[in-house]
């Protein structure tokens, strides 16, 4: 049986494997703090709203626009998910990083 070339050579982090990960993880944070806020937004609009019965008009202006915002902030992080390349993700099995993902240019 032959050995592969790649065992014995330790696995080596380059400059560019880190920096994808360093993407990922701040378009992870950037989705889930937007997440967070739109949660926020959205329980709040909707205490405002059945609290406030006897101004029935105003909560109910006041429900539509807190839903509109939870809208907007969530079509913001399927904005930052989808230009990021997501499509395209996989992992190259010729490099000596097994591990670390990389991205198709095509």
């Amino acid at each position: 049986m032959e050995k592969s070339d790649r065992e014995g050579v330790p696995h080596a982090i380059d400059t560019n494997s880190v920096i994808r990960w360093l993407i990922i993880a701040i378009e992870y944070a950037i989705v889930l703090s937007l997440m967070l806020v739109a949660a926020i937004v959205l329980v709040r609009s909707l205490v405002n709203f059945l609290d406030d019965w006897n101004e029935f008009p105003q909560s109910v202006v006041s429900a539509i626009d807190g839903i509109l915002v939870v809208i907007i902030l969530l079509d913001i992080a399927h904005t930052v998910f989808g230009t990021s390349g997501r499509q395209s993700f996989r992992f190259d099995r010729s490099s000596s990083l097994e591990f670390w993902p990389v991205f198709e240019t095509s």
